[in-house]
C-alpha cells in the first residue's frame, strides 16, 4: 500500500466499496452536526454535546458553552458547508489551493492568518514542524505525491496525517486536514471517515506517536477500525451512528 509515511508493511486498508458521491454527500448535510461535534472533540478537545453542537451551528447562543469554543464550532461548520459546495459544483482538488479555502472558513478569526501558509515557525508540544519557507515546497511535493497514491483511503489519511505533520497554518491544522481528507472521500463516492468521541484518548495517543516517531502505522490502524465498525452499521447513511 502507498502511504507518504513511514508504516508497518503488513497493514491493509479494507477493501469498502464505494455508495457514489451523491449519497456520500447526502450523509454529510444529513448528519453535518454529528460530524462537527465528533471532530471538534476529538481533534480540539472542545467541551460541547451534540444538541449544544446543533444549537451552535444553526447560529443560536449556548449559555453553557464558552464563547471561544461556541465561535471554533461555527466556524468549522463553515468549513463543512464549503466543502460541500465545492464538491457540488466540481472545485474541489486534492491540492494547496482547496486546502487554503477550507482554512480560510476554518481558521477565521481564529488562526493568525487564515487562507494562507504560516510565515513563522510554529510549535505543537514538543514536536517542531517544518520551516515556513519550505511550505510551499513541501505543498506542492506532497499532495503530487498524494495524487498519486491509489488506494483512496490511504491516499485519504495521509492528507490529514501530511496537513497535521506539515501544520501548513498557524492554526485550525487537524480541522482543516479532517475537511480535505473527508473531501476526498465524499468526491472519490465514499462515505466519511472519522474518529468518534469514545476513541479520543486512542486517536491522541496515535498522533503522538506520528508526531514523534513519523511512524503512521498507529494512526492508519485506528482509522481501519472506525472504518470496519462503520460497515456493520446498518444506519450508516440513514442516521446518526451512535
Amino acid at each position: 500500500m502507498e502511504t507518504l509515511f513511514p508504516y508497518d508493511k503488513d497493514f491493509t486498508f479494507p477493501d469498502i466499496q464505494g455508495v457514489g458521491t451523491k449519497k456520500a454527500l447526502a450523509w454529510m448535510e444529513e448528519n453535518k452536526a454529528f460530524f462537527i461535534w465528533n471532530v471538534m472533540v476529538v481533534c480540539e478537545g472542545v467541551n460541547i454535546t451534540l444538541p449544544q453542537t446543533r444549537e451552535v451551528i444553526a447560529g443560536n447562543a449556548v449559555a453553557q458553552l464558552d464563547e471561544t469554543d461556541a465561535k471554533k464550532v461555527f466556524q468549522f461548520s463553515e468549513g463543512v458547508n464549503r466543502l460541500i459546495s465545492m464538491i457540488q459544483n466540481g472545485e474541489y482538488g486534492l491540492n494547496a489551493a482547496t486546502l487554503c479555502e477550507l482554512h480560510s472558513h476554518v481558521g477565521k478569526e481564529e488562526a493568525l492568518v487564515w487562507g494562507d501558509f504560516r510565515s513563522e515557525q510554529v510549535h505543537v508540544g514538543t514536536y517542531t514542524p517544518p520551516k515556513a519557507l519550505l511550505l510551499d515546497y513541501i505543498a506542492e511535493d506532497g499532495f503530487s505525491k498524494l495524487n498519486a497514491v491509489k488506494n483512496v483511503y490511504s491516499q485519504s489519511i495521509n492528507t490529514f496525517l501530511f496537513g497535521s505533520y506539515s501544520q501548513f497554518f498557524f492554526d485550525c491544522n487537524k480541522r482543516t486536514g479532517t475537511l480535505m481528507a473527508n473531501g476526498n472521500l465524499i468526491a472519490n463516492g465514499h462515505l466519511p471517515l472519522f474518529i468518534k468521541v469514545s476513541e479520543t484518548k486512542a486517536f491522541i495517543k496515535a498522533l503522538l506517536t506520528f508526531y514523534h516517531e513519523k511512524n503512521a502505522t498507529p494512526m492508519l490502524e485506528l482509522f481501519a477500525r472506525e472504518l470496519e465498525r462503520n460497515q456493520d452499521n446498518t444506519h450508516r447513511v440513514e442516521g446518526e451512528i451512535t
